[in-house]
C-alpha cells in the first residue's frame, strides 16, 4: 500500500473518530435530546404473574445447577437429585419402573392393594422443588 492511499484511509479513520466523539460529547451535554422511557412509564411495568401457593410438605431450593439442553457428563456428583424423567442407555427408568408394575398387576403376581403399598413405600417425606421467582 503506498502512503497516499494509506493517508487517506488514516483521515477517513479520523473523521469517523471525531464524528463519534463529537456526537457522544453532544448527547452527553444535553445538546441533542434523548428521548427514552422513564421508569414510572406505563409501558414499563409488567404483570407479573401470581405466586402459586407454596406446598408445605415440600421442600424449596434454588438450584446451583441447572441443566438446559442435553448435557453429557461422566460424573455426577451430587447428594440429592430430583428430576421429572431419569434417562439411562435410551432407557426411561421411570416409565420401565412403572411398565414393571403394571405387569405384576396384570399377571396377578401381587395385588392391586400390595403394589400401591409398594408406591407408597417409595414416596419421598418432603420432595425437592424449585424455588419460585
Amino acid at each position: 500500500m503506498d502512503a497516499k492511499t494509506y493517508l487517506k484511509i488514516s483521515g477517513i479513520n479520523l473523521i469517523f473518530l471525531l464524528a463519534g466523539i463529537l456526537i457522544g460529547v453532544a448527547f452527553m451535554k444535553g445538546l441533542i435530546p434523548v428521548h427514552a422511557q422513564t421508569k414510572d412509564s406505563a409501558t414499563t411495568k409488567v404483570e407479573r404473574a401470581p405466586v402459586p401457593a407454596l406446598d408445605p410438605n415440600a421442600e424449596y431450593v434454588t438450584p446451583v445447577m441447572s441443566m438446559g439442553g442435553p448435557v453429557v457428563t461422566n460424573i455426577l456428583l451430587a447428594n440429592r437429585i430430583a428430576c421429572d424423567r431419569l434417562q439411562v442407555n435410551g432407557y426411561d427408568l421411570l416409565q420401565l419402573n412403572d411398565a414393571i408394575l403394571k405387569l405384576l398387576e396384570r399377571q396377578h403376581v401381587a395385588s392391586t392393594a400390595d403394589l400401591q403399598a409398594v408406591v407408597q413405600a417409595g414416596k419421598v417425606e418432603h420432595p425437592l422443588r424449585s424455588k419460585p421467582q
